[in-house]
């Protein structure tokens, strides 16, 4: 799943979609791979969380559970305000009026 998203994203009004430099690199979750190689998987995770601050959106949207959870496990570590959301949660509250963002 890799276009379906950003295409979803862009019937969107009002919404400026900003991509991360590596959006599309591992955060090192990966099922059992952030269990087995904790360290790996750290440094993964710190490396996206760093590029997705530095690249100045407000939020992180994503369709992957697994990766929404590590990311946002690891801002919250670092104590970070920003925070990643689901896709699903984000286009419900656009459509359906409950805009929090």
């Amino acid at each position: 799943v890799h276009s379906e998203p950003r295409q979803l994203l862009a019937e969107v009004r009002e919404l400026e979609q900003v991509e991360a430099i590596g959006c599309d690199t591992c955060c090192g979750f990966g099922g059992t791979f952030s269990v087995r190689m904790p360290e790996v998987s750290g440094a993964m995770v710190l490396d996206k969380t760093r590029s997705l601050r530095e690249s100045g959106a407000a939020e992180m949207v994503t369709a992957d559970g697994g990766c929404l959870l590590n990311i946002n496990g690891s801002l919250e570590k670092q104590k970070q305000t920003f925070r990643g959301r689901h896709l699903a949660s984000f286009l419900w509250e656009r459509v359906s009026g409950e805009v929090k963002s």
